[in-house]
């Protein structure tokens, strides 16, 4: 069906219509009078103002009746009134459907009733016994009791004896009722001369004879009488039920006949196949409707050349949507007109507003059918075309590379001049580095080894790692052999650049084999620097995950590479190399690496028990096994040894976020009061922080929390400084960015581990953006403090690690033993130890989309992002306080630019965004007393964004237009809220101060 076309429906017959619901008002008034007497009822006797006393009846209450009867009444009347009366199809196929099912469940209780006959005769009998009990519970059930005797001269079920069952009517001694071993007045024979009812005849009734009782009560049972009642009346409780059956299939056609009437003509059926054009091979749909025929082209389903890469991570990423639909017009068995549109919608998931859009329109109209012109004789189409219309171009039908021309555009070297003052340190944390970082990718793309070269060994010194970045970034084979030749892994002096090489390696966005095996070779050779032959391993294992999500993992280089960092951690002794491949392994995120994972879990070394614990976290929760949970639950629980703090912490956080079962979590809350005091502070803030933020374990910890054993004061008091916090950081409709906290002292006070995750979600998509984790051991014999059970005999250690984009970067190590620790207390200048800083190319999507006109639209999208990560650790003796502090720093730049270019004319349209942030982390503590004060900040200061668009338009002719918007803003800083305990320690910790 065409848009803007209207289908002619058939008419209504106004008889069906208004019969319907003339004939449905009345059963619409005689619901809510049903349902009027029932809550009147309900009010008289105090229910309403006491719900719960609907359930304190024993018997049953006549009100239901009337409650229930009243409100399918007043629902199907409804319906079908006002269905009819507005002709509403969805109100009448709930009215038929609701109808039809009300007939379908009698028939089915009349059919079990004959076939059941006498489990229902148990049933009624039950049921009567069951009300006989509460006779006097409730007065419309008594009133409903005495009528039915009345009516049916019964008493009981079957028989007087059945009034034994109530309290007030049984024999027994212990009953102290005036009415014992009686019947109610509806069991006694009436007299007609008498006028006034005697309600005591009944009294002492049973005591008597049997023959004596039949003067005065009636003996049979109401189940008899019933039915021999039914038996009598058996014809016309059949016509009566047939009745109410014709009435309802009466019911149930009328409104189906209007339905029909009111449901508008089914589409005709589409026809699909595959077509072979411009766009590839696609699947294309063809649908006829009155002269009309519309073809619809599935885009998504082309299968053609590979045009162009894109970021894999769904939230940095670009998303895309087409449409192709062309309608023909035919006439007289000719094509009348023939009018195609084609849509492409590209637009960053980060902030949808970041958007392109190409819309193609063409039309084809048949203005005669006379002869043509004679044929035009020339060298070639275009000639021809022009020498018909000089205002015609040719376009051909068949796909062309993109000619992009470029007249005066400067050289790599004439724009890296221009572009070299935007990249120095200083200006690392303003917008116009990553924006100059993306120019700089695109004309490196563009150059030859030779000229990259000539860039690299120009560049100054503080400059020359920002170039690494770009030139890494740009993954082209020339930028890869000119960062291969320009650096020299075997000097140890040339760490930064190595290091810088490595890491824009790792946030690659679409990286390839080549890549890989540049690395793999890299490691194979002499390195000069142990931390560089570590970042290369580590790398390589992002390679490998980015490289398996685009359906690589078999190539050969993959496996290689794979089969060497799965054989890594026990093919060696050393320490520093063990937890070098499990960093590469927790960055592949390789299923077959689970295993090792779960047994380096239970390692007596604390360091690869916290790697493994940590790496199983990121893995999906479908592949967390029986064994793996059982593993990480032995070593929460110290099953087979003791273990540190740190590591049962990150124990617990595998289990809490893998889905845990009840007797998971009940254990976990069990063991909360006999941890560490510090370790009992840290999991109650956790739990709490779960059940606040409503995270998936927040169900199950609500159901194992209504145990009073596992919920009750002493385990939900304890003191202490430990922490664990999660909140919002943003929230907007494209992208949800969420942030952690986790805080772990020693019960001296000295902090144990520091743990900020920053998270963005987008349509279901999670990317982990950051976690800056700080740890320290070994540092109580500073404040002569004991040590907590099982770091007694600790290394003094101090370090940091990142994992930024969802790659793992190599740890930076503060101090590690005692008489480092002493060197770096008496030299420590207070400045952050850096962890990464540089320019990384978050957002690569390039494509080119070719338009079935004969057009082709370039579209490039591209983010920069700018970042200084710096972190550090103070401890004053004197003042018995420690501070820790996580700063970040960055510029973000995304771009998007689709563009047409063809000889006789150029199209196109820019947007981007850009903005500046810094967020610090900072903890303070002093561990002069316990428990000992600890303030958490997390400040973003003020910060600017802006987002611009160009459009722009030129023809072969001279002519250009070219338009701007641009809209800027400053948002404001904010201090992220913690919790309210954390506010009261920070007030008093620098009240103290001042």
């Amino acid at each position: 069906m065409m848009s803007g076309k209207h289908f002619k429906a058939q008419e209504v017959s106004c008889c069906i219509k208004y019969f319907i619901f003339g004939f449905n008002i009345i059963f619409w008034f005689l619901g809510v009078a049903f349902l009027g007497i029932g809550l009147w009822a309900w009010s008289e006797k105090g229910v309403l103002s006491n719900i719960s006393s609907i359930t304190d009846l024993g018997g049953f209450d006549p009100v239901w009746l009337f409650l229930v009867v009243g409100g399918v009444m007043f629902i199907l009347g409804f319906a079908g009134c006002i269905g009819a009366l507005r002709e509403n199809s969805f109100l009448l196929k709930f009215f038929s459907v609701f109808l039809g099912i009300i007939f379908f469940l009698e028939l089915t209780a009349g059919v079990l009733a004959f076939v059941f006959k006498d489990w229902i005769k148990d049933q009624l009998n039950f049921f009567i016994n069951n009300n006989i009990r509460a006779y006097r519970d409730d007065i419309d059930l008594q009133n409903l009791i005495d009528f039915t005797q009345e009516y049916w001269e019964c008493c009981g079920a079957f028989g007087a004896d059945d009034w034994n069952l109530n309290i007030y009517f049984n024999c027994t001694d212990s009953n102290p009722s005036r009415e014992k071993c009686g019947v109610p007045f509806s069991c006694c024979t009436k007299d007609p001369a008498e006028d006034v009812i005697n309600t005591q005849c009944g009294y002492d009734i049973r005591a008597k004879a049997d023959s004596e009782q039949r003067t005065f009560i009636y003996i049979k049972g109401c189940v008899p009488q019933f039915e021999k009642w039914l038996q009598d009346n058996l014809t016309v409780v059949a016509g009566i039920f047939i009745g109410i059956a014709l009435l309802q299939i009466f019911g149930i056609c009328l409104a189906q006949n209007l339905f029909v009437h009111l449901r508008p003509p089914k589409s005709p059926k589409a026809r699909r196949m595959y077509q072979n054009d411009v766009s590839g091979r696609c699947t294309v749909e063809y649908r006829a409707v009155k002269g009309q025929v519309t073809r619809t082209k599935n885009l998504e389903t082309c299968k053609t050349a590979e045009t162009g890469f894109t970021t894999h991570s769904e939230v940095l990423g670009v998303n895309s949507k087409s449409s192709s639909v062309t309608v023909f017009t035919l006439q007289d068995g000719f094509i009348r007109s023939a009018v195609a549109e084609e849509m492409h919608l590209l637009a960053v998931n980060a902030r949808r507003s970041v958007a392109a859009k190409v819309v193609s329109r063409q039309t084809l109209t048949l203005t005669g059918t006379g002869a043509g012109p004679l044929e035009a004789a020339g060298k070639d189409v275009p000639g021809v075309v022009k020498s018909i219309d000089a205002k015609l171009a040719a376009v051909g039908v068949v796909a062309e590379k993109v000619k992009t021309q470029c007249k005066g555009c400067p050289s790599l070297f004439e724009h890296w001049q221009a572009e070299q003052k935007q990249l120095e340190p200083a200006g690392l944390s303003k917008a116009l580095a990553p924006r100059s970082f993306l120019a700089l990718i695109q004309s490196i793309r563009k150059a030859s080894k030779d000229e990259i070269l000539k860039v690299m060994k120009s560049a100054s010194k503080t400059s020359l790692p920002q170039v690494v970045d770009a030139v890494t970034s740009s993954q082209t084979p020339a930028s890869l052999d000119a960062m291969l030749e320009f650096l020299n892994f075997t000097d140890s002096k040339g760490l930064v650049l190595q290091e810088r090489f490595l890491y824009a390696c790792g946030f690659a966005s679409h990286p390839n084999e080549r890549m890989l095996r540049a690395l793999l070779d890299i490691s194979k050779g002499k390195i000069g620097s142990t931390d560089i032959k570590e970042s290369v391993v580590i790398i390589m294992g992002a390679l490998i995950h980015k490289l398996c999500l685009k359906g690589e993992c078999n190539l050969p280089t993959v496996v290689q590479v794979k089969k060497m960092i799965l054989d890594g951690p026990d093919s060696t002794q050393a320490e520093s190399e063990v937890q070098m491949y499990l960093l590469a392994l927790k960055n592949s995120l390789l299923p077959e690496a689970i295993p090792i994972f779960t047994k380096y879990a239970e390692s007596e070394v604390g360091a690869y028990c916290t790697i493994a614990l940590s790496a199983l976290q990121r893995y999906d929760v479908k592949l967390m096994t029986n064994e793996v949970k059982l593993t990480v639950n032995r070593v929460y629980h110290q099953n087979r040894r003791i273990y540190e703090k740190n590591v049962r912490a990150a124990a617990a956080d595998v289990i809490l976020n893998s889905n845990p079962s009840y007797i998971e979590v009940k254990n976990l809350l069990l063991s909360i009061g006999n941890l560490p005091h510090e370790m009992n502070k840290y999991m109650l803030s956790k739990i709490q922080d779960i059940l606040r933020f409503q995270l998936p374990a927040s169900k199950v910890l609500r159901q194992a929390m209504k145990d009073m054993n596992s919920h009750n004061y002493n385990r939900f008091a304890k003191v202490g400084s430990s922490s664990a916090y999660s909140g919002f950081m943003a929230q907007s409709a494209d992208v949800t960015s969420t942030y952690s906290l986790d805080i772990l002292y020693s019960g001296s006070g000295i902090l144990r581990r520091s743990n900020m995750n920053i998270y963005g979600a987008s349509k279901g998509a999670m990317l982990h953006g950051l976690q800056v984790a700080i740890e320290a051991q070994g540092l109580e014999s500073l404040i002569a403090a004991t040590p907590d059970e099982g770091e007694e005999d600790l290394e003094s250690f101090a370090g940091m690690s990142a994992l930024l984009f969802d790659v793992q970067l190599r740890p930076v190590t503060f101090f590690k033993g005692y008489s480092d620790l002493m060197s770096k207390m008496f030299s420590m200048s207070g400045e952050p130890m850096n962890v990464v800083k540089g320019l990384i190319l978050l957002t690569d999507h390039s494509e080119v989309i070719q338009l079935q006109s004969g057009l082709k639209a370039s579209a490039e999208f591209q983010g920069g992002l700018a970042i200084d990560i710096s972190g550090g650790m103070e401890i004053s003796l004197w003042y018995r306080e420690s501070k820790t502090s996580v700063n970040n720093r960055g510029a973000l730049v995304v771009t998007g630019n689709v563009t047409v270019d063809m000889d006789f004319m150029r199209a196109g349209v820019e947007v981007s965004f850009e903005t500046e942030a810094s967020l610090d982390f900072i903890t303070t503590v002093q561990f002069s007393e316990y428990p000992f004060l600890v303030c958490i900040q997390m400040d973003k200061t003020t910060f600017p964004f802006s987002e611009y668009m160009t459009k722009y338009e030129s023809l072969s002719s001279g002519k250009n237009v070219m338009s701007r918007k641009s809209k800027k803003q400053l948002v404001p800083g904010t201090e992220f809220p913690l919790h309210q305990e954390n506010s009261n320690m920070c007030k008093r910790i620098f009240d103290s101060s001042w």
